[in-house]
């Protein structure tokens, strides 16, 4: 294929599409690897949160906790 773009004249033409179009790739991966890498960041954040509220559910299990007055820590 390269030779039939030397011996039209249009080498140059071909080079700087390849050129382009590899560069088009190479932005794209490395824009997805950071969109998968925010991804996997922001879904381990939500597994922690899930297992922390086992232990809280686990610990107030029969007590009566009112939300709308309970500021997170213990009363002494």
């Amino acid at each position: 294929m390269l030779a039939a773009f030397a011996l039209l004249g249009l080498l140059p033409l071909a080079s700087r599409w390849l050129v382009k179009r590899f560069l088009t790739i190479l932005i794209s991966g490395a824009i997805m690897r950071r969109t998968l890498l925010l991804a996997g960041l922001l879904l381990t954040g939500h597994v922690q949160a899930v297992e922390n509220w086992q232990a809280v559910k686990d610990e107030a299990k029969g007590q009566t906790v009112w939300f709308n007055a309970w500021g997170g820590r213990q009363c002494r």
